[in-house]
Order: structure tokens, then sequence, then C-alpha cells
């Protein structure tokens, strides 16, 4: 087990820029040349304890949530647990995408979708839930993945 030192602190000057240099009012913690968050610690290049990183599964239940009880109630619902998390700002990104491709998922997921369907139906093209699931489940999960993995990394 390496041998590690005590966390460097972090000064943010009065605007709310972290640097080391700055006068602190909020002084947090940092290791080595990581950046300062409102309200982190790192501690020997990694998040502490205290912080979850973001993850994918996180955006997958987001997503089926706002399919559940629309973006609004599902962004709502998770508001009291983003703080907790790694990267607020970039949580609250991956939550903001999760939420509006899940529309894709199933055919109740969006008004769009409903307004699309009978529109099909008039047309006399039968476009069922079933149908729908088979080209809007894929679809979301790659674009999910692809915007989580753009929005995470």
């Amino acid at each position: 087990m390496a041998k590690t030192g005590p966390p460097i602190p972090c000064r943010r000057s009065a605007s709310g820029t972290a640097g080391v240099e700055e006068a602190a009012e909020t002084p947090t913690l940092r290791a080595g040349p990581h950046e300062c968050s409102k309200n982190s610690t790192i501690e020997n290049g990694a998040p502490s304890a205290s912080r979850q990183p973001i993850r994918a599964t996180d955006a997958g239940v987001a997503a089926l949530l706002s399919n559940l009880v629309s973006n609004v109630p599902a962004v709502m619902l998770f508001k009291p647990l983003i703080p907790a998390l790694g990267e607020p700002d970039r949580a609250w990104l991956i939550l903001a995408m999760a939420t509006t491709l899940a529309g894709n998922l199933t055919l109740i997921g969006s008004v769009a979708n409903l307004i699309v369907a009978e529109a099909a139906r008039v047309a006399h093209v039968k476009l069922g839930f079933l149908e729908y699931a088979r080209v809007g489940v894929p679809l979301t999960l790659a674009t999910l993945l692809i915007g989580w993995l753009v929005l995470a990394i």
C-alpha cells in the first residue's frame, strides 16, 4: 500500500474560481494537479468517500423513470441525489440528457411519438407498441450510452 501525503488546500476566491494562490473564503482540499469544485474534496487523486461517481446505470434509471412518470417529475425525484454525486454540474447534464432521450424508448414515452403513431394509423400503417419498441429500445440504449460517454468522460 502506497504512502500518501496530506491533501493540499484549494482556495476559492470571492468570485468563486478555484486557485491555490488566491485568498480562501471556502477552503476545500485537492491533491496534485486536480482542480477543486465547489464543496468537493479530492484526496490523493480520488473523490472522497462521501461523493459517488456518475454511473451509466444512473442515466438508465433516469430514462426508465422518465418513461413512467414523465421528464419533470423524474428530474425532481433525482434533485436531492445530485449533490451527493462526484460532479453535480455534470450529473445535471447527464440527467437532462437521459430524461430527454428516454422519450424515444417506448411509444408512450413522448407526445411526439403518439402524434406520429396517429398519423401512421390515418395512413393505414400499423405502428403498435411492439413495432415501435423494436427500434425505440435499441436506439435509446445506444444514444444513452453515447451521451453518457460524451458527458461522463
